[in-house]
């Protein structure tokens, strides 16, 4: 599979978020701890968008419903809840980042 072209990683760094598109699909690069990472921009729970929401350590916590999501391995720290009810809520997928000078590639 072709790697492609997504962003710089001086952009990355300065704004630590950004939205990218990956083949129709609408995906999150994130950095943690000076990384990049790429998982799908959609919350599991009911898809909002995870651009939305606020960086915690490893983690992308969904503004909808606070589902917290592992940026590096896409697994789910915190269920979404909804009042106080705890959700279903399943992994991310998450993507491969290649990084070559300041181009971050995805595959």
């Amino acid at each position: 599979m072709a790697w492609t072209k997504v962003a710089s990683l001086k952009a990355l760094k300065a704004q630590q978020k950004m939205k990218v598109e990956y083949q129709g699909v609408s995906v999150l690069l994130a950095m943690v701890h000076n990384k990049p990472y790429a998982i799908n921009n959609q919350c599991p729970h009911m898809k909002a968008s995870l651009y939305e929401g606020t960086i915690e350590d490893e983690c992308v916590v969904c503004k909808a419903h606070g589902a917290k999501i592992n940026l590096t391995n896409g697994l789910i720290e915190r269920k979404a809840k909804i009042l106080f009810i705890s959700m279903p809520t399943k992994k991310t997928k998450t993507y491969m980042l290649k990084v070559e000078g300041d181009e971050i590639s995805i595959q």
